[in-house]
This record gives structure tokens, C-alpha cells and sequence, in this order.
């Protein structure tokens, strides 16, 4: 997941976990405190990543 403070120009890393195929994966919830935060995946098939919008 990526926290953005101005809109998504700067934005900081949060911590990651691993996704395995063929299993489920469960992520904490974050505050978001007002900034804006998206989800990210790694597709280690194509070699690119993809993500949501700015939420």
C-alpha cells in the first residue's frame, strides 16, 4: 500500500506482504487520517505492477 499527503505526487511505502497463489491473504486495516492511500500488486507473470486508484 502507498499514503500520499498531496494527491499522490509524493507518497511513502507501507508495509508489504506476500501473496501466494492458490491462498488468501489478510492485510491490517490503516488509518488513513485524511490522506490518500492506494493498493498495489506485483503480477510476477506480465513483470509489472498494478494498482487502485487514490482513495
Amino acid at each position: 500500500m502507498l499514503r500520499s499527503y498531496d494527491g499522490g505526487r509524493i507518497y511513502e511505502k507501507l508495509p508489504t506482504v506476500e501473496v501466494r497463489t492458490g491462498h488468501d491473504t489478510h492485510t491490517d486495516s490503516s488509518y488513513d487520517g485524511g490522506v490518500l492511500m492506494r493498493a498495489c500488486g506485483w503480477d510476477e507473470s506480465a513483470g509489472a505492477s498494478n494498482c487502485t486508484g487514490w482513495y
